[in-house]
């Protein structure tokens, strides 16, 4: 009998032992992902192409919200498809973040002022679209990233961004 105790004993030992190790790696399986995510999110919001739509963006909005009026209609397709380009790619980041693949923390360190800045100049273009398309949560996990990101820069003493 004592031997069975010592054979379940030690084989428990042993079931322990492998989980934790088997949790270590999880865990830094884990963080290299995440590392790695972050790496290409860094490599998808500086790549030259999108840099460039951001500054079109900025451009061009700054100019229809002179006339007044923001006319979604009379946006021309390959317009709206670079807006959406934009949505799109912090669409992908905030979705990465509200599901914790992404340290959210990391990229509101790095991106806080771009989300907002972004977000600001695409609300009435995100708010048109969805009353057009009847998609309703078209970019909500960019509008809750936006949120966040403002109170982060407010915790923080940021400002809002220039």
């Amino acid at each position: 009998m004592n031997d069975f105790f010592k054979f379940v004993t030690s084989s428990n030992v042993l079931s322990v032992i492998l989980l934790v190790l088997t949790l270590i790696e999880l865990f830094q399986s884990r963080k290299s992902r995440n590392g790695e995510l972050l790496y290409s999110i860094f490599i998808d919001i500086h790549r030259t192409e999108f840099l460039n739509d951001i500054d079109w963006l900025t451009d061009y909005m700054n100019k229809l919200k002179k006339q007044e009026k923001f006319y979604y209609d009379t946006l021309d397709p390959k317009d709206k498809r670079r807006i959406d380009n934009v949505i799109d790619v912090f669409t992908r980041i905030a979705y990465l973040c509200e599901n914790h693949i992404v340290s959210r923390k990391h990229i509101l360190n790095m991106y806080s002022g771009l989300i907002i800045q972004i977000w600001d100049l695409c609300k009435d273009y995100i708010a048109k679209k969805r009353r057009r398309t009847g998609i309703q949560n078209y970019a909500c996990y960019f509008e809750t990233m936006y949120k966040k990101a403002a109170d982060f820069r407010k915790k923080k003493s940021l400002g809002k961004p220039r």
